[in-house]
């Protein structure tokens, strides 16, 4: 027992000393000394964890030395806290030396070891990382199907940070392939995230990564607009690296403007930072462009001189390459001497194992005590647990609601159209689906069939429950007229679909049905066709430069029992390349907000689209729900949204 209590004093006291800690030698020689006084036990673990990180995590090795005893103790004695934490930071060590190869071993045998001991959510963090790390080696395709493995996750558990943070690493995986469009798609999905819980650091993060998206495009009012508001949440944060960041792609942005002396300013204060920071490439980097900034406006000296301190730094970087190629070889090298070496400690651990054994009895017993006392507590206390029982059957019925909703969203957002068979027929598009609730009466839905392929946009009678039941019964229907009549004419879809729903729900139903759009694309004669209830489809057209809307007609009946049952009318449509196709509901135009409480209104959904309509299709996306939550403001939501946009 005093055993017991001199080593529980000490870690106290290594705990204590360490909190606040720097890295000195001094410090280091000190946790040494302790670290070998500690019996093969936890404090041993968390201890040696304490001391990894007192060393330099871009070059140091000895700390990935002492990651590795840390671990395979953890192994020995069964501490299953200890391996992840020892784990996943000597992966992500690995990782920040570059050492990708090694990081990738260690993180595939991590895997194993969670999988096998069904550790769920730290398995799927686990494959997050192994993501990144096969990004770092250009194989897009093993880190995609790893984010999709991590995204289901926890989109299916609600945890909706860790399901933003991977959406920003897919963003970054797209960046690196050079695939903007959809690099902006993932960053506006997780920032929209990341508002909506107030997460100021991953939201500067992602606003950052925007303008990185608008300098690649060459829009410098967008690039500029983003990259300082980026700037604003890292200053309010004080975060100096994100602001280094931010400083040097406003410099970009107005070297894009021909703004030189702005972008001199700017250059200089990332300078200034990146100096101070250590952020060795941000500062090769300016002096590159300060250069050419300087050569741009004829002043070749300070050209020069600056072209003298990028080269200088770029044979820096060279040197620093080979040096980090040596680095990982001697890591290498260590961790193999430094397995050996842990083989030959194992009988010692062994003995050490049997003091552990009584220390574990010791405090079982100790539990126990503990446990009979506070069972006598309770029972004390019958009558209040009585209540406590009562509220916690209602909160279980409550949790029961809403997980039985949560899982009917999910089914209907497997229902929805397949978005990867919508890219591959329609490469320019654009979704945007906002649900009132958590489920929807507004829906989306494509299929492909004889050579035709079909996307319609509907919107059911009613919104959240009853709206969704609603939507599955006419998603049913479409299916069944496509696939199993072999229906093709969308106005004899719709004729069909009404039938069907007037035969199931009868006079009970009255009213029940949808108002939708459903286009026809035929691949083999290349003609557009559609039918439209009550809801009109929108076209901008471009001629002579400029850009004009065309409402294009439409029925004014719903598909469902209806004061006019006539069949519905099959419309053509003549477009050419460059125009764009809008299909929407009723819900955008019937928000209420902006400075009146107004209704948006349909004039002025199509002028915001005929604004935006020569804009990428992500961008026009991001302008369209940027536009609504800021009319909305914090007034509810009245009605479920669903935009979708075609680039032909």
């Amino acid at each position: 027992m005093l055993r017991l209590i001199k080593y529980f004093g000490l870690y106290l006291f290594v705990f204590c000393s360490f909190v606040n800690y720097g890295q000195s030698q001094k410090k280091i020689d000190s946790l040494t000394t302790i670290i070998n006084n500690l019996p093969n036990d936890s404090n041993k673990v968390n201890t040696i964890l304490i001391l990894s990180n007192l060393y330099n995590i871009y070059s140091s090795k000895e700390n990935i030395n002492y990651l590795i005893e840390a671990q395979k103790l953890s192994k020995d004695i069964a501490f299953d806290n200890g391996i992840k934490k020892t784990s996943s930071i000597l992966i992500n060590n690995l990782y920040y030396k570059e050492m990708y190869d090694v990081s990738l071993k260690f993180c595939l045998d991590y895997i194993e070891y969670l999988e096998k001991n069904n550790f769920t959510s730290d398995r799927f963090k686990a494959y997050n990382i192994l993501a990144n790390l096969y990004t770092k080696q250009g194989e897009y395709d093993k880190a995609m199907s790893n984010y999709n493995l991590a995204k289901k996750y926890y989109l299916a558990e609600k945890e909706e940070i860790k399901y933003a943070n991977v959406l920003t690493n897919i963003s970054i995986l797209y960046s690196e392939k050079k695939d903007y469009d959809s690099a902006m798609f993932y960053s506006v999905r997780a920032l929209e995230i990341y508002k909506q819980n107030n997460n100021s650091a991953y939201m500067a993060n992602c606003v950052l990564s925007i303008a990185e998206v608008y300098l690649n495009n060459n829009d410098f009012d967008r690039g500029k607009k983003r990259a300082f508001e980026a700037l604003d949440l890292y200053s309010n944060m004080y975060y100096k690296h994100g602001m280094c960041n931010c400083y040097f792609v406003i410099g970009q942005l107005y070297n894009l403007n021909h703004n030189t002396d702005s972008a001199l300013k700017y250059f200089n204060v990332a300078l200034l930072y990146s100096d101070t920071l250590k952020m060795n490439f941000i500062k090769r980097d300016c002096y590159h462009y300060i250069s050419n900034t300087y050569y741009s406006i004829n002043k070749f000296k300070e050209a020069y001189d600056y072209n003298e301190l990028f080269q200088a730094y770029q044979d820096s970087s060279e040197l620093n390459t080979v040096k980090g190629k040596m680095l990982e070889m001697e890591v290498k090298y260590d961790i193999s001497k430094k397995e050996d070496q842990l083989k030959e400690q194992e009988f010692e651990i062994v003995a050490n194992n049997k003091q552990r054994n009584y220390l574990l009895m010791l405090i079982f017993v100790i539990f126990i005590l503990f446990f009979i006392s506070f069972k006598a507590y309770k029972n004390k206390k019958k009558s209040n647990e009585l209540i406590s029982e009562q509220k916690k059957l209602v909160d279980e019925k409550q949790k029961e609601v809403y997980e039985s909703i949560n899982y009917a969203k999910r089914i209907q957002f497997a229902l929805l159209a397949n978005l990867e068979l919508v890219k591959n027929n329609i490469p320019e598009h654009f979704v945007l689906f906002k649900p009132k609730d958590i489920v929807s009466g507004d829906f989306y839905w494509a299929t492909e069939h004889n050579n035709m392929f079909y996307i319609a946009v509907c919107d059911s009678t009613g919104h959240g429950v009853p709206g969704a039941f609603m939507s599955l019964l006419n998603i049913g229907f479409l299916n069944e007229a496509v696939k199993e009549k072999d229906i093709s004419k969308p106005n004899e879809i719709l004729n069909y679909v009404r039938k069907r729903l007037i035969d199931s729900i009868g006079n009970d139903g009255q009213q029940d049905g949808m108002d939708a759009i459903l286009v026809c694309f035929d691949k083999i004669n290349k003609t557009i066709t559609y039918a439209a209830a009550n809801n009109e489809p929108i076209l901008i057209s471009v001629n002579n430069l400029e850009s004009e809307i065309i409402e294009l007609p439409k029925d004014k009946m719903p598909v469902g029992k209806g004061e006019r049952i006539d069949s519905f009318t099959l419309q053509a449509i003549n477009i050419k390349s460059g125009d764009t196709l809008y299909l929407y509901t009723d819900g955008y135009a019937d928000q209420f907000g902006g400075p009146k409480g107004k209704k948006f209104k349909y004039k002025q959904l199509n002028e915001l689209l005929l604004k935006n309509s020569n804009l990428s299709m992500s961008i026009q996306m991001e302008e369209l729900m940027n536009t609504f939550m800021n009319w909305k403001g914090d007034l509810e939501q009245v009605d479920d949204v669903c935009v979708i946009g075609i680039k032909i």
